[in-house]
């Protein structure tokens, strides 16, 4: 992969919150003229730019509403979305179902961690006898 394929996928990693994160942006902070980089990101990843950051904004919503209680609005615009409608497009695309089902969907298994670590647990402490 080429050098700067690798690092815009760097970038794009740590700054997916940025909303303007786009060609010209990555461009500049490569050293390469936009159009370059079109050519050589499609080339090496096999999707365009904008395609490839709306998926990782999804798999970092996904880790949000896994992981966090923040409202589907306040997920949309920590990932970068401008509007919620570009996260729920974004993440039926990756998920199959729009955001506020998938958290719906959460195994009660997450639910209890988060209860655990939040200090809401009020069960027996780990390796309590319970009989």
């Amino acid at each position: 992969m080429n050098f700067r394929v690798a690092r815009a996928i760097d970038l794009i990693e740590s700054e997916y919150g940025v909303s303007r994160l786009n060609l010209d942006m990555l461009g500049r902070r490569l050293g390469v003229t936009k159009c370059h980089f079109c050519r050589v990101f499609r080339r090496g990843v096999g999707i365009g730019l904008p395609e490839y950051v709306r998926r990782v904004r999804a798999r970092k919503a996904e880790q949000w509403l896994r992981e966090t209680n923040l409202s589907i609005k306040e997920v949309a615009a920590v990932v970068g979305f401008a509007y919620v409608t570009q996260l729920d497009r974004a993440f039926m695309e990756a998920y199959g179902c729009p955001p506020t089902e998938y958290r719906n969907r959460i195994p009660v298994l997450s639910v209890a961690r988060k209860l655990i670590l939040t200090g809401q647990d009020n069960g027996p402490p780990i390796g309590a006898n319970n009989r």
